[in-house]
């Protein structure tokens, strides 16, 4: 959860057991506001699962609520490349329109000059 939290890792005494379950709730007070009973997680009995499934649903939920605000971003990023996409095809648009007045032009001119032409190729 804090990679920066440092616990004792040497457990092999019962003395250093307390100490590292005590440091551990400790943490998971000053970082979350959730009151551990480190009693109870020392038993590891059904009681040291219900205090350790207070931690375990405060992490799901804030997962949750990550993936929800990631989604809302994605979507909102969504929609702004949707725009982009439409102002590109909207520029797209307007510049074959304008290929095509300038394609119909010439070819309106060279139509008008078609029975000068077929005067030409016929002599």
């Amino acid at each position: 959860y804090d990679p920066s939290a440092i616990l004792p890792d040497d457990i092999d005494t019962e003395s250093q057991r307390i100490a590292f379950i005590t440091k551990a709730c400790e943490i998971i007070v000053s970082k979350t506001r959730l009151r551990l009973n480190p009693k109870k997680l020392y038993q590891s009995d059904g009681h040291a699962v219900k205090e350790l499934l207070k931690f375990a649903s405060f992490l799901d939920q804030s997962l949750k609520t990550a993936v929800s605000s990631s989604a809302a971003q994605a979507a909102e990023a969504q929609s702004d490349f949707q725009i982009s996409n439409k102002l590109h095809d909207l520029k797209a648009a307007r510049q074959a329109a304008s290929t095509l007045l300038e394609s119909g032009a010439t070819l309106h001119d060279l139509l008008g000059k078609e029975k000068e032409n077929s005067e030409a190729r016929e002599r």
